[in-house]
């Protein structure tokens, strides 16, 4: 059965997705973090692997390049991380790419982001 939170992802989101099913990762989609939805501050990552204390994030390169954006994926990310969690972002260029490959680097905690 197909969550409705997939059934609502972008194709990118949702390749990563069948990508890390396909490997067998354990994960959670779209998990809420730092507080509740709609606190100030709060966040929703789109992949957390506890067991590796990873999160993935899906980097669209047109959104994720407004100035206001970069700023709030950044405090985020240094959040994220000052809590224990390795942050890789993927971009999405890469994803519609290989897939395969930039998760499974991820996993290893290896990130080929780029700067926007």
């Amino acid at each position: 059965m197909i969550s409705a939170d997939l059934m609502m992802a972008t194709e990118p989101e949702k390749k990563v997705y069948f990508a890390l099913v396909k490997i067998g990762e354990q994960f959670t989609f779209q998990s809420q973090m730092l507080g509740f939805p709609g606190a100030k501050g709060s966040t929703r990552a789109d992949f957390t692997l506890p067991q590796l204390g990873l999160v993935l994030r899906v980097v669209g390169e047109y959104w994720h390049s407004f100035p206001e954006t970069k700023a709030r994926d950044q405090l985020q990310k240094i959040v994220m991380s000052t809590e224990g969690w390795l942050v890789i972002d993927l971009m999405e260029s890469d994803i519609m790419r290989d897939v395969d490959f930039y998760v499974q680097e991820a996993i290893l905690g290896k990130s080929y982001a780029r700067e926007l």
